[in-house]
Order: C-alpha cells, then sequence, then structure tokens
C-alpha cells in the first residue's frame, strides 16, 4: 500500500478527527518500524515493547473510535479490530518470550 492510500484509508470515517488520523498515518509506520527493528536486534527492549506496543494497539482503538465518531457502521470494522487484537496478542507473546524465554544460566 501506499503512503497516500494508507493515509486516505487511516482518516476515513474519524469524521471531525481526520486531522489526527492523518497525523497517526505517519506515526504508526515509524512506531511499527522502530519497535520491530529493535526488538530484532535485540537492543532498547523496553522501548520496543512500548513502541510496537502503542502502534499495534491503536489499530483496534482507531477502527472502534470510527464507530463512535464517524457513524461508520461496526460490523464493516469488525475485521480489522479483530486483526488487530490477534497481532496484539501475538506480540505480547513474543515480547513475554524474548524477555522470559532464555535458556542462559
Amino acid at each position: 500500500m501506499t503512503m497516500a492510500g494508507f493515509k486516505a484509508m487511516a482518516m476515513e470515517g474519524l469524521g471531525p478527527l481526520e486531522p489526527i488520523g492523518a497525523l497517526w498515518a505517519l506515526i504508526l509506520p515509524a512506531l511499527m518500524i522502530v519497535g520491530g527493528a529493535l526488538l530484532a536486534v535485540g537492543m532498547y527492549t523496553e522501548i520496543a515493547a512500548w513502541a510496537g506496543g502503542v502502534a499495534l494497539g491503536s489499530i483496534p482503538a482507531g477502527m472502534l473510535l470510527k464507530a463512535v465518531v464517524g457513524g461508520v457502521q461496526l460490523p464493516s470494522l469488525m475485521p480489522a479490530a479483530i486483526n488487530g487484537f490477534i497481532w496484539l496478542i501475538v506480540f505480547m507473546l513474543v515480547i513475554k518470550c524474548t524477555s522470559g524465554c532464555s535458556t542462559k544460566e
């Protein structure tokens, strides 16, 4: 997806909060890239966890916000919100395993 397409998708259905959606469309990929890269190299794991967690957690929150603020029908938003929750659960398991699954003694 191009940045213009992603920005339009993020803004769609937010009603008066569309400028915030446009800003978040720029911040979200940066948080995912920073969080994923730091987690992959094993540096600054707290920052990686926060960056990735905020990015992934904002997806279902944003989808559900579109139903509250923008009047978008909830059934059309639920697949994206559920996918966001699934990825957030997977991310939490990865974070847990990287911090506690170590076999070093």
